[in-house]
């Protein structure tokens, strides 16, 4: 039986999670995540080669201990109060995989520009390990 993640098939929009890596005989289910994971430990790693500097990358593909090799960002989110306060869950779950260095975009991506909630989350990302604003100029 394929997996199905809610009510929605999802077999039928990307690899299924129960097929079967040939030479690891592990599934796709346990390894989905590891590509980010492996795809930033190679940049860092080419880079790291290439300079004396450590190098910095930017990632919203991770999996746990990803901050040896990347920072964390969260993902597009909307400009209202829920985002603003899911951000810091967001972050401290992060943290607690081992990913230090992860932030939110301040403000919001989506939406209605807001300067109450913008000052607002300027003030909380005070406390982001990372923060930067990044946001959409469409309005949805």
């Amino acid at each position: 039986m394929p997996f199905i993640a809610g009510f929605q098939p999802i077999d039928d929009m990307v690899m299924s999670l129960n097929a079967t890596h040939p030479e690891s005989k592990e599934t796709e289910y346990n390894l989905h995540n590891l590509y980010g994971h492996m795809m930033a430990q190679r940049v860092y790693k080419y880079f790291e080669d290439k300079s004396d500097e450590l190098p910095f990358i930017l990632t919203r593909s991770t999996f746990a201990s990803s901050g040896q090799y990347a920072a964390h960002w969260l993902g597009d989110n909307f400009r209202n109060y829920s985002y603003m306060n899911y951000s810091i869950a967001g972050i401290m779950n992060m943290n607690m995989f081992g990913i230090p260095m992860a932030g939110a975009d301040v403000g919001g991506f989506f939406g209605e520009f807001d300067p109450e909630l913008t000052a607002k989350w300027i003030q909380l990302s005070q406390f982001y390990p990372f923060a930067r604003t990044h946001s959409n100029l469409t309005v949805l």
